[in-house]
């Protein structure tokens, strides 16, 4: 049978803390403490974004080009580019 001690740990509870909102309401202090430890692991894990116009994060302009260059090779010899370019994955008409 599961452990019972974590019976605060339920979906509603573990969808806000995956949005990085407080558990809910907790009653028991132990489940406060074990709710308060498991948003600090998961704030640890959660990269923190530079602000708007700050450095590059490590590793960006390498993904960046890696990105451009496989985009350059799969443009189509025409010059086309966007929706319109890309081969249609149904059968049917799509107007």
């Amino acid at each position: 049978m599961a452990d019972e001690g974590n019976s605060w740990l339920d979906t509603a509870a573990a969808e806000n803390l995956l949005r990085g909102d407080p558990a809910g309401p907790v009653a028991d202090p132990r489940a406060r403490a074990d709710a308060a430890r498991l948003r600090g692991a998961l704030d640890s894990l959660t990269p923190r974004t530079p602000p708007e116009g700050g450095p590059e994060l490590p590793g960006e302009a390498a993904a960046v080009a890696a990105f451009r260059a496989a985009r350059e090779r799969r443009e189509p010899a025409t010059g086309a580019t966007g929706a319109a370019a890309a081969p249609s994955l149904s059968a049917r008409p799509l107007y």
